[in-house]
């Protein structure tokens, strides 16, 4: 969600909270849809990808991972999509993604959205495969070290961290 865009919307169910004459369900509904908004965009503002020597973590929209470098089997991205994908279904934004395989065999997709990829940013793709050739070197030094931490499996829906 583009933040000029929550800006917008924020103000439009702030100012339907406000205003003078709104019925008290509309209000009630105004001020919940602020909340929801501040929490997304909140969780927006924290998502990343986190090395650290211990493991890595991982913030999506709905989840964190934390992950034992002995758990990471690769890191990776995936290669271009056809512009033909693209004709043929309407997906909103050009988006990269950051792959983690696991040892055990599942896969936690990172999706990085780059308005510039719009105008052919290969730097920006440059980029994000250095991002993930010095992940991957951090792998490779800290694997041997490490003990499973992973919390990936059953691990329930984390809104807040």
């Amino acid at each position: 969600m583009n933040l000029v865009f929550s800006s917008y919307l924020g103000l439009f169910l702030l100012a339907g909270a406000l205003v003078p004459g709104v019925l008290w369900w509309a209000r009630v509904l105004a001020w919940l849809g602020l909340a929801i908004l501040a929490l997304l965009n909140w969780r927006m503002m924290r998502l990343a990808v986190i090395a650290t020597s211990e493991g890595l973590i991982i913030r999506n929209l709905r989840n964190t991972h934390r992950i034992a470098w002995c758990d990471v089997e690769t890191i990776f991205r995936h290669g271009p999509i056809p512009p033909e994908v693209y004709r043929e279904t309407a997906l909103p934004k050009w988006k990269e993604c950051l792959f983690v395989r696991l040892a055990e065999g599942a896969v936690i997709s990172c999706t990085i959205y780059n308005d510039s990829l719009y105008a052919g940013g290969s730097a920006y793709l440059d980029l994000l495969d250095g991002a993930v050739a010095a992940l991957n070197e951090l792998r490779d030094r800290h694997s041997a070290r490490s003990g499973p931490i992973s919390d990936v499996a059953d691990s329930p829906p984390d809104l807040l961290s």
